[in-house]
């Protein structure tokens, strides 16, 4: 390159060529391993130069990946599954991959690269265990399963679709994010330790009474979190949380009491609900180590008069709205409490009572 002074500037540019498509040969081959040359139409195992077509069937010639194999980017189809077992690593080098409708992705290895993938509508992504670390994010239209068991993520996660944790003890750990716009469920309690985002139109619910879902990271909600009309939700969450969408805290079962539990504080810009749906004497509990800032609105009703619902906080700032439909019990624990109401609105209806004790409690109003 001359520049206007007649300079020359040499650059050299790094350019990677993606080839033309290498099929799996299905039934056509004698083996499952994507490492054998021979089980593809190439008669050579895949680069990371290459385009990667499989069908799969379901049949035992569906591949199995036990070792490392790098491609372009790969593209599952059919009505089976392509599986990275526990000692395989899929490693994708550019955009593009994707499991069509009827195909799964099973992983229970690694799943890595500079590359993403988009699990399309009618698609699966079993992630059993393993890591997903693609430098791209890995995108499911259709759905995902989280197996039981600790797995890593090191990228993002974004669910437009569904996501469900059917299995015992999950636990994701790692430096990544999961942004969900979908329908987040769990069949069994379990935790998330990357930071979770869930955006407008996400839900993050139960599909089993008696479940806790622990966040370890940091925790946004602009979707909606808790019970839902069946089964309550307990949530845990040990970093920084913020709502400006919907925390549902509703008694919904005989069997649980539901918690929403913020350790590192909460700033509420959205509606949080205390609530109870059956006929039941236990109580929605909404508990927040240190400061609690209430910018939005809380509701606090009860179809049933039972037992008061339970608030416990160390400073309590409100600034928006807050209903009391129906009795609240704002307590501490080991330390003062101060219910700051300036700049709010505090709505109690006639029968219901609002209740502030503990050590050295404190309410300012003006």
């Amino acid at each position: 390159m001359t520049d206007a002074l007649g300079s020359v500037d040499y650059t050299t540019v790094s350019v990677s060529v993606i080839g033309g498509a290498v099929n799996w040969l299905g039934t056509s081959q004698t083996s499952d391993d994507p490492e054998t040359p021979t089980n593809w139409s190439s008669g050579a195992v895949p680069t990371a130069y290459d385009i990667v077509a499989v069908t799969t069937d379901g049949s035992v010639y569906d591949p199995l990946l036990t070792g490392n194999m790098e491609v372009g980017r790969i593209d599952v189809s059919g009505t089976g599954s392509f599986e990275v077992s526990s000692t395989g690593v899929l490693t994708l080098a550019a955009d593009g991959s994707q499991v069509s409708s009827g195909a799964t992705l099973l992983v229970n290895g690694q799943v890595d690269g500079r590359g993403g993938l988009d699990v399309l509508a009618g698609g699966t992504l079993d992630w059993q265990s393993g890591a997903i670390a693609t430098d791209r994010a890995v995108t499911v239209v259709g759905a995902l399963i989280i197996g039981g068991g600790a797995k890593e993520l090191n990228g993002d996660l974004v669910i437009t679709g569904s996501a469900h944790m059917p299995g015992t003890a999950t636990s994701i750990t790692g430096g990544g994010t999961i942004q969900n716009a979908g329908d987040f469920t769990t069949e069994w309690s379990a935790t998330v330790s990357v930071d979770f985002v869930n955006l407008v139109g996400g839900t993050v619910k139960p599909t089993a009474a008696q479940r806790t879902l622990t966040f370890n990271g940091a925790l946004e909600n602009y979707g909606t979190i808790g019970s839902n009309t069946a089964q309550s939700l307990t949530v845990v969450a040990n970093d920084y949380v913020l709502n400006a969408g919907t925390i549902d805290v509703v008694v919904a079962d005989a069997f649980s009491i539901p918690v929403f539990s913020a350790t590192a504080g909460l700033t509420n810009t959205g509606t949080i609900n205390l609530g109870r749906t059956l006929d039941t004497s236990f109580d929605a509990k909404l508990d927040v180590d240190g400061t609690f800032v209430n910018e939005g609105t809380i509701n606090v009703s009860a179809d049933f008069d039972a037992s008061a619902h339970a608030l416990t906080v160390g400073t309590f700032q409100n600034r928006g709205v807050l209903n009391v439909d129906h009795n609240l019990d704002i307590t501490t624990s080991g330390t003062p409490v101060v219910v700051d109401l300036r700049g709010g609105t505090v709505d109690i209806a006639a029968g219901a009572t609002l209740s502030v004790s503990g050590t050295n409690a404190k309410i300012i109003i003006d």
